[in-house]
């Protein structure tokens, strides 16, 4: 099994924990003070603020699990297991950026491996 340093690995994450906080307040601010999502009641702006809104949640949920990775090493480290997770979690992060930008543009996404079928 692959030598890890916890604690170091755990300050990186705490680190990319606190630039994805400052990058949702920044897309609050453009969300929530910007003069045309207040002033447009639009079914864009109020589906970009639902959108924000369940992701900062889904976020803070994932954030508040506690997770013991040293066990999750020990049990899994040999298989490839947790690069499978990695992988589906940069796929999922893709998909939604995807998802954002056909919001934002009034059209549908492509689709993906999970659903097969475009959103609306």
């Amino acid at each position: 099994m692959k030598e890890v340093d916890y604690n170091d690995t755990y300050q990186r994450m705490l680190e990319q924990q606190v630039a994805v906080h400052e990058k949702q307040h920044l897309v609050r601010e453009l969300l929530f003070k910007s003069r045309n999502v207040i002033k447009e009641s639009t079914v864009t702006g109020r589906t970009l603020v639902m959108v924000f809104t369940d992701i900062v949640d889904l976020f803070e949920r994932t954030m508040s699990s506690y997770n013991d990775y040293r066990a999750m090493h020990t049990a899994f480290g040999e298989g490839d297991i947790l690069e499978q997770y990695r992988q589906l979690v940069l796929e999922l992060s893709n998909e939604l950026d995807e998802i954002g930008i056909a919001v934002k543009s009034g059209h549908t996404s492509g689709g993906n491996q999970f659903t097969g079928n475009a959103y609306p």
